[in-house]
């Protein structure tokens, strides 16, 4: 179960905060009104992509 653990919180640390960002960027500003800035998303989305290179 330790080891269960260990990777959940290894996926939070590499995923927490890209997702998040994407999360703000998509749809929180959406409903705020404001623009997306889709610069912010590409990084996220290059960030998360860099961990499946180096996971394969």
């Amino acid at each position: 179960m330790a080891q269960v653990d260990q990777a959940q919180r290894s996926e939070m640390l590499y995923f927490g905060e890209p997702a998040g960002r994407i999360a703000f960027e998509k749809f929180a500003k959406k409903f705020t009104g404001l623009p997306t800035d889709e610069a912010a998303v590409v990084d996220a989305l290059n960030s998360v992509e860099k961990f499946f290179e180096v996971a394969e």
